[in-house]
């Protein structure tokens, strides 16, 4: 699947470049502070993202972090019998569908595929909040498990 990932340059802005390796065997060279860019990874898999700051030809600064690229059908061909809203949220999500929710089954959990704690809200038949305000910002996966059949939304917690 493609994923494209804003990525925020947080260092220093008075550096002479920036290298940035994306783990995939990619890099980016740049000789001037950028603040933010694009990037996208064309397979599923973890990566390991670095960024070397280089001052008067020295390694400066050095950060490093984690993407991983999970496999997906598109969300809209799944979930078209539910509306998530508002998303992105600073905490409670809303779900509604046109089918009957009482005996759904959820399953939160982050990019990494860990479950995480939420709390259920106001279920009725066809509606329910999720209360993420716990978590931090980032992306989510919410797993309905509804008559046989899985549904997953992806969830923003801004």
């Amino acid at each position: 699947p493609d994923a494209i990932f804003t990525i925020e340059n947080r260092s220093a802005t008075d550096l002479d470049s920036y290298y940035w390796d994306f783990g995939n065997g990619n890099h980016r060279l740049d000789y001037e502070f950028v603040g933010s860019f694009e990037y996208e990874y064309l397979s599923e898999g973890t990566y390991g993202i670095s960024l070397l700051g280089i001052n008067s030809s020295q390694c400066d600064a050095m950060f490093t972090d984690t993407v991983v690229v999970l496999p997906y059908t598109s969300v809209d061909e799944i979930n078209s019998n539910f509306k998530v809203f508002p998303n992105p949220t600073d905490g409670l999500i809303n779900i509604s569908s046109t089918s009957d929710l009482s005996d759904a089954v959820f399953e939160l959990k982050n990019i990494t595929g860990q479950e995480v704690q939420y709390k259920l809200e106001e279920q009725t038949a066809h509606s329910c909040g999720i209360d993420i305000s716990n978590l931090a910002k980032g992306l989510y996966f919410l797993k309905i498990n509804l008559k046989g059949e899985t549904k997953i939304l992806r969830l923003v917690k801004k």
